[in-house]
């Protein structure tokens, strides 16, 4: 223990940014296992697949494994450079190799067990906060014992893997470099792919992109099954495209001689360390592209919805009553200032699909103000959703249903999204319009049902338990009330942008943390490289244009292609029709985009600083003020 308390302090400035890069990232997963787990406790599998919180609370956690893995191994592999030299000294004096790979083992070890206890407690406040916030809101989240244990032991689960590869990465290098190559490993140049190599990469990325626009574009497979493909397919085709086009991009820039020279201090280190620097510009675009589009478009969708589903209910009140009732029912619910309506329906079963709503044409057309014809043995399939959904209720094309005249099979007519009362709720999202001759056979073998809608120009909530009170004596089958269902909306809509408000405030967090590791990790090698400059007669403007911009060139990139990006992007929406143009969606692009150009410039100078102090302290005193 003493040896291993030893090496932290002698590497502290190497040691930190993985402290920290694993803090950030036990804790960040931690946070959103634990969302993952509190909202998916909330839905049944159907709304897990189909709804925008159930696939993003899947979907996100991809993201931040895919965060989380390449910025714990930027850090390693940095902390690496050094240790593999430091074991290549042991091995000199006479260790053998089982003793070194034991004390890479405890190394490691101790490094995600520390770190891996303080991230579980800063993301279990970060959770009960959370927890907190949306209780406050009137919305119950049940997070008991057992389901905190599973997300903590999941969380470790996922750094076990992140550190075994990290270990196994040192064993690698530890067994493939001979004892002069370890000696001088700090000093390594990372293995830049060839041109040829880069074209074929090239050429993958971009067949990456299209299949996931395929798949994405494709309308028969599942939303969470082509979600989760697309976005793996997406991180695929970043990973070669940043691998294989940087390549290009910096051999054409090193054909040109006089540029080359003239920046040659600033962009040596983009060759020199290639593989490190292109996955931090990965990280921090992928980062802030997320950010800017899909965390801005939800955040701005979800804050102010407080009339938005108006049109899913055009009545106040829907219920469903037997025939027998209807009259006194109606009688009943008329004393109140009203307009009230009754339709026949019946409630039956499909051998297919299970249960719908069943309605005579004469009843649908009165009801939805649309004039339709239906042939004999023909069915039209009516999906209670919007127009623009792209689900549908028949997918065989026939119905087979129990009548009065034993089971027949109705041949699937016209298919529509059309909200005639109610949407969206499980039973009664799908109704089965008949001719009248065919309902009537249906109505001998189900019984009859009569749908009364209500609407009620004054009411704003106060007349719901009367209301409630006279549907539970009628036996209603079914009892809808306009307030209570745009109340469960908001409180689904509130749900949902506390999830999207904290996903990008982690992520900000995460994209300023990822930033300030590589500056951190960046301090031991800009110090010794500029202090030597120093000596040789370097001036202090030199040296410090020369540190601001080589630390802060791995953030500029990969922030101007986000934001040229996002921009593209946010056009191609407000153009193609897809949404609306909203100037809260632009606001935010512009605050967020302030934002991290001020990380970005504010870290720079943070940066000089440090290597100023380093210098100043490695030197014996103040080399300039």
């Amino acid at each position: 223990m003493k040896v291993m308390v030893r090496i932290f302090k002698s590497n502290m400035w190497r040691c930190l940014p993985c402290f920290m890069s694993s803090i950030l990232v036990t804790a960040t997963l931690l946070l959103f296992e634990g969302i993952k787990a509190m909202f998916l406790r909330t839905m049944d599998g159907e709304e897990r697949l189909r709804s925008s919180l159930g696939i993003s609370t899947h979907l996100y956690i991809y993201v931040l494994l895919f965060i989380g893995v390449i910025l714990i191994l930027y850090t390693v592999n940095n902390y690496s450079r050094v240790r593999l030299k430091d074991y290549g000294t042991f091995l000199v004096l006479g260790s053998e190799k089982g003793s070194i790979a034991g004390m890479i083992l405890a190394e490691y070890g101790m490094l995600s067990a520390v770190s891996y206890v303080t991230g579980c407690i800063l993301g279990t406040a970060f959770l009960f906060g959370v927890r907190k916030v949306i209780l406050s809101e009137d919305i119950y989240m049940e997070l008991d014992g057992q389901m905190y244990l599973g997300v903590v032991l999941k969380t470790l689960f996922y750094m076990l893997m992140v550190y075994a590869a990290a270990v196994l990465m040192n064993a690698v290098y530890l067994q493939r470099n001979s004892l002069s190559a370890l000696m001088r490993y700090d000093r390594k140049k990372s293995r830049l792919p060839s041109v040829k190599a880069s074209l074929i990469g090239t050429g993958c990325g971009a067949l990456c992109f299209a299949a996931s626009c395929i798949l994405l574009a494709n309308k028969h497979i599942p939303p969470y099954i082509k979600m989760r493909y697309g976005l793996l397919l997406v991180l695929a085709g970043l990973f070669l495209c940043f691998t294989y086009i940087g390549r290009l991009l910096l051999y054409l820039f090193s054909s040109r001689e006089k540029q080359y020279y003239e920046h040659l201090l600033r962009v040596k280190d983009l060759y020199y360390r290639f593989a490190d620097n292109k996955n931090i510009m990965l990280l921090s675009f992928v980062i802030n592209f997320t950010m800017l589009i899909f965390i801005n478009k939800n955040i701005v969708e979800f804050a102010g919805t407080d009339s938005r589903y108006l049109w899913k209910y055009p009545y106040d009140y829907v219920y469903a009553v037997a025939e027998e009732h209807v009259k006194d029912f109606c009688g009943g619910i008329g004393e109140v200032k009203s307009e009230v309506d009754a339709y026949p329906c019946v409630f039956l079963t499909c051998v297919e699909y299970g249960e719908y709503i069943g309605m005579p044409v004469s009843a649908y057309s009165r009801l939805s103000g649309h004039e339709e014809k239906i042939r004999p043995g023909e069915v039209l399939g009516i999906l209670q959703k919007h127009e623009t959904d792209e689900d549908m209720l028949l997918l065989s094309g026939q119905v087979t249903i129990e009548t009065g005249e034993g089971i027949r099979r109705f041949e699937a007519g016209k298919q529509e999204n059309r909200i005639l009362f109610a949407a969206q709720q499980p039973e009664s999202m799908g109704i089965l319009v008949f001719c009248d001759e065919d309902y009537a056979s249906l109505r001998d073998a189900w019984g009859g049902m009569s749908l009364v809608t209500q609407r009620m120009p004054d009411d704003t909530g106060e007349y719901e338990g009367h209301m409630k009170e006279l549907a539970r004596s009628a036996d209603a089958k079914l009892f809808y009330s306009k307030a209570a269902l745009m109340q469960k909306d908001r409180k689904e809509d509130i749900t949902t942008l506390i999830f999207y408000v904290c996903m990008g405030i982690f992520l900000m967090i995460s994209n300023m943390a990822v930033l300030a590791v590589k500056v951190w990790s960046e301090i031991p090698v800009l110090s010794g490289k500029y202090g030597f400059l120093k000596k040789l007669g370097m001036d202090d403007e030199d040296v410090k244009s020369n540190v601001k911009e080589e630390l802060s060139i791995c953030m500029k990139i990969p922030f101007v292609l986000s934001f040229a990006l996002g921009m593209c992007t946010l056009i191609w929406l407000f153009d193609s029709g897809g949404y609306s143009f909203d100037m809260r969606m632009i606001l935010l692009f512009v605050v967020l985009v302030f934002v991290q150009g001020c990380f970005i410039a504010g870290i720079g100078n943070y940066g000089y600083r440090l290597v100023k102090n380093r210098i100043g302290e490695e030197s014996g005193g103040m080399i300039w003020s």
